[in-house]
């Protein structure tokens, strides 16, 4: 399985978790704990006042519980009104605005990839996989590349 189609399904799933968490935050559902939501202020589709916009020009960290009214989740996005300062404002945010969800009361976070970096990369772009602990250059290139398919241990036995 290709690294795009793991991060697009981790990506896809992640959304899928976070409607979830929303969900209990609706009207008339069980009070859930507050919540903090990492919000890319600028993303396509995000309807944000011009001020918040302006004060927060990349990202805005908006809390969940009990400053939150008239929660409504779609398919790709949730409406909600929200407290700020002395007044409540309406928002609509894509579930790919949000890059974090942090709950301190339960001591979890959860940072979310984006759709959008999700595509194959083309052949210039393509990296080979990594994967943290292993080193690429300890790797013993064999004496002999030819013939009979015999492997030493000479490398993994103490000394």
């Amino acid at each position: 399985m290709s690294q795009s189609v793991i991060k697009s399904l981790f990506a896809q799933r992640s959304r899928d978790f976070l409607k979830d968490v929303l969900s209990r935050y609706a009207d008339g559902g069980p009070k859930a704990p507050d919540i903090l939501l990492v919000v890319k202020t600028g993303h396509p589709g995000a309807v944000f006042p011009a001020y918040l916009k302006e004060d927060y020009p990349d990202t805005i960290h908006l809390v969940f519980g009990g400053y939150s009214e008239n929660l409504l989740l779609g398919e790709f996005g949730f409406d909600v009104t929200l407290s700020f300062g002395d007044g409540y404002e309406n928002l609509s945010i894509p579930f790919d605005a949000i890059e974090g969800l942090v709950c301190q009361d339960e001591g979890f976070a959860l940072q979310l990839p984006s759709l959008e970096d999700t595509a194959e990369p083309s052949d210039d772009e393509a990296e080979p996989a990594t994967v943290e602990g292993f080193d690429d250059e300890t790797e013993e290139e064999p004496a002999d590349k030819g013939g009979d398919n015999v492997v030493t241990l000479d490398a993994f036995r103490r000394k």
